[in-house]
């Protein structure tokens, strides 16, 4: 009877469109219980950026075969093999002005090279030269006025590059000064640092008062709280074997010519291989009393992308336009054929053309 009464309550509930509620399996509630778990709590810092591998063409060698060093280098000097030091070039982006550009917040692999420990750190700032836009960009041409009328490109010789200052365990090191002019890099950002030091201390109460620990390099130059050292010594007196303390995967930081920054970060040290290249390469002479190496090897070399055009966003910009009221911002990169167009109706006024260099580092 109660079989038959329970099956007239089923059947009147379906006739009405009501589910039929019977026990759920219990592996089926656990699978809804998984899918109801949000992952908000999972959200990854902006740090993990550092450790995640990039998109698209990010890790693409740009090199089919590992590229001499352009300038010669001094062969070792010590009768033993010269152990070979690995390191990577990471260039921190520098964003263009206006707000239609995608901002970029962490450093990105540029390049990576063997050196020698015979070779000084000025050798690994010339090569830093060799792929960093910054020391491409030209310089200003100022009317008797003071005002920008346009610009020249930057010769190789006989005029000074900009200033460079590597700051490695604690001590900054920067390049020799010619002539006593120049700036020097160091030296400013010592005083720098040690101005914002006692600023910080002087309103710190003693107790919450940080000591100036010696240590990381990026720590160094963006807190204000590290202390830092002006080595006596220049770039090219600095080898890397000298360099005592020198740490496996620590960056280390890099400025030069203005506000262009890097950091290198040493990959592995290990000694010669039967395979690798010789480190000396050409009979001694008069400047290399020791013979010339083609090292550093540049053996992985990302590769670089124009902007596209602000006019037509189809093509690649070949020329940054300083000065056009016309155009929405200065400056305005746009590609050969719609500067073409805009360049002969271009109204009276300073309007300078700046050649777009790839890597916009």
């Amino acid at each position: 009877m109660q079989a038959e009464t329970q099956e007239a309550i089923d059947y009147a509930f379906s006739r009405r469109g009501v589910a039929k509620t019977t026990p759920m399996d219990p592996d089926i509630e656990k699978v809804k219980k998984k899918r109801g778990i949000t992952l908000s709590s999972w959200d990854l810092p902006h740090e993990s950026a550092y450790f995640i591998r990039a998109l698209r063409t990010g890790e693409t060698n740009g090199l089919l075969l590992p590229k001499p060093s352009p300038f010669p280098t001094t062969s070792p000097t010590l009768p033993s093999p010269s152990p070979l030091i690995t390191l990577s070039i990471y260039t921190r982006p520098i964003n263009p002005p206006g707000p239609c550009y995608r901002a970029k917040r962490h450093p990105t692999r540029t390049s990576s090279h063997i050196f020698l420990s015979d070779n000084t750190l000025d050798d690994l700032d010339k090569t830093i030269g060799t792929i960093c836009v910054g020391r491409k960009v030209p310089v200003e041409v100022e009317d008797e006025d003071g005002v920008v009328v346009g610009y020249r490109p930057r010769k190789e010789e006989g005029e000074e590059w900009g200033g460079c200052v590597m700051v490695i365990e604690g001590n900054a090191y920067a390049r020799k000064k010619h002539g006593g002019t120049g700036t020097d890099y160091a030296e400013n950002l010592t005083t720098h640092l040690s101005s914002t030091l006692s600023l910080t201390n002087s309103t710190t109460p003693a107790p919450f008062r940080t000591k100036a620990p010696q240590g990381s390099s990026i720590a160094t130059t963006l807190s204000p709280t590290v202390s830092l050292t002006r080595s006596p010594l220049s770039l090219d007196e600095v080898k890397f074997r000298d360099l005592e303390g020198l740490r496996v995967g620590e960056p280390y930081f890099v400025m030069h010519d203005g506000h262009c920054e890097h950091y290198w970060v040493v990959e592995s040290i290990r000694l010669p291989h039967p395979l690798d290249p010789p480190p000396t390469t050409s009979p001694p002479s008069s400047l290399h009393p020791h013979g010339s190496s083609q090292y550093p090897l540049t053996i992985h070399l990302s590769p670089l992308s124009l902007p596209s055009c602000r006019a037509c966003t189809r093509a690649p910009a070949r020329f940054a336009i300083v000065g056009d009221v016309r155009l929405g911002e200065s400056p305005c990169v746009l590609c050969a054929p719609c500067w073409g167009e805009l360049r002969e109706g271009r109204e009276e006024g300073v309007v300078v053309e700046v050649p777009v260099l790839a890597g916009g580092g």
